[in-house]
């Protein structure tokens, strides 16, 4: 089922035949209401939207969560949300009003711009003609295979390229001994004279902030983020003075600080320098958090489970995982062959465990302890797919791809239907 990548919610993008078939598929005998959405949580009378239902010949609207009905000259609170919705039908959902439900689904997606809502006691389907969040007001991509391929530009994180890593400021790098405090050299960014490189603010200036005087390792976890990261509003007083033609010259002044890391990063990208690059190392993606697909693909989930969970699990706990799935509705229209395929390699016959240990020594054994994060081989520089790069070379990158339980056991399932 695919979700928004902001809220997690699910959403779908159907024609309406297939809205038809999976209405009648999950809700057969409820009954149920159609509805057009004609404004979503906004302020407003409405009274001309009102009027307008009225004199197409709707006689009742959902208004703020409650069906009502239609009256000439209505008006809403000019201050508050409304939501509204026409009733296009109701009716209880069985084969026999097919025709009827497939109508009124037409009907309410013309209605309401290509989105739809289904009444079900106090539970609220949505469907849509595109795939589009209507919590968020976002936009989904069409869901193509590409798209669950971090292999492809189409499905790879757009910040590390597929990699779920990439080079980034190393905190790690940073603290060059934790037992140390602040002002002893803790921090390896420290110059002789007590600056912090990179950031114009002295230790004993960033004394107002945090203590400077205690072990690194004794400050708490929020100061020592705010050492390294910064804060949002955080600022340190600094005093600056010199010799100039005509005497001694001090200044002070208080200016943002914005952290190490972030300090680091600026002048290792923006000023490619050389004394920030000794603090770069590689870093799991803070985008994907190392899973390697793009936010939609991630958002898109079988059983509570998104793409990277199930591929990463063992066989064994794929075993037990898919073992336990039955397919509800309109689900079995789409995953009948995939899982029925799934559960042979599951249960292989004798002949194909034969086939199976040839291939790979000892299949069941083997097999079980397959992942990806024990099969996971680091990809060379010269393998690293830049931002522009093109498909061709996407395709000579992949050949260094991790191989996952999924791909074994296509392999293990090819090789067990060669031999039969």
């Amino acid at each position: 089922m695919p979700g928004c990548p902001q809220c997690g919610k699910a959403v779908a993008a159907q024609t309406p035949e297939r809205i038809v078939e999976r209405i009648l598929a999950d809700h057969d005998g409820a009954k149920a209401i159609l509805l057009a959405p004609i404004v979503r949580d906004r302020k407003g009378e409405y009274r001309k939207e009102l009027n307008a239902l009225l004199r197409d010949g709707f006689v009742r609207a959902r208004i703020d969560g409650e069906v009502v009905e239609l009256k000439a000259d209505m008006r809403l609170h000019r201050y508050k949300r409304h939501t509204i919705e026409a009733v296009m039908d109701r009716l209880v959902v069985k084969e026999g009003v097919r025709g009827r439900l497939a109508e009124g689904v037409e009907r309410a997606l013309d209605k309401g711009a290509g989105f739809m809502n289904l009444l079900l006691d106090d539970t609220v389907v949505s469907f849509s003609r595109f795939l589009h969040c209507v919590a968020c007001g976002v936009d989904l991509p069409e869901l193509e295979p590409r798209l669950f391929s971090f292999n492809s530009p189409r499905g790879a994180c757009p910040d590390c390229l597929g990699l779920g890593e990439r080079r980034a400021i190393d905190p790690r790098k940073v603290v060059a001994d934790p037992e140390k405090s602040i002002s002893d050299g803790a921090l390896a960014v420290m110059t002789r004279t007590k600056y912090l490189t990179y950031t114009s603010v002295r230790v004993e200036e960033l004394a107002s902030l945090v203590p400077v005087d205690v072990p690194w390792k004794d400050l708490s976890e929020e100061q020592r983020q705010l050492v390294l990261h910064g804060a949002a509003g955080a600022t340190v007083d600094r005093a600056r003075s010199w010799s100039g033609k005509h005497g001694e010259v001090s200044m002070r002044d208080r200016v943002r600080y914005k952290g190490i890391v972030p300090a680091l990063e600026e002048a290792w990208k923006e000023r490619k320098s050389k004394g920030a690059e000794r603090f770069v190392g590689e870093m799991r993606c803070p985008t994907c958090e190392g899973r390697r697909l793009q936010p939609v693909a991630l958002a898109v989930k079988f059983r509570g489970r998104s793409l990277d969970v199930i591929a990463g699990m063992t066989v064994d706990e794929a075993d037990a995982f898919f073992a336990g799935v039955e397919l509800e509705g309109s689900e079995e229209l789409v995953g009948r062959e995939i899982l029925k395929e799934l559960r042979s390699f599951s249960n292989p016959t004798p002949a194909s465990r034969g086939s199976c240990a040839r291939a790979s020594g000892s299949c069941p054994r083997s097999a079980s302890a397959i992942s990806p994060s024990t099969a996971r081989r680091r990809r060379s520089p010269a393998a690293r797919p830049s931002a522009s790069a093109s498909p061709r070379r996407w395709a000579r990158a992949s050949r260094a791809s991790p191989t996952c339980w999924t791909s074994r056991a296509s392999a293990c399932t090819r090789g067990t239907t060669g031999s039969s």
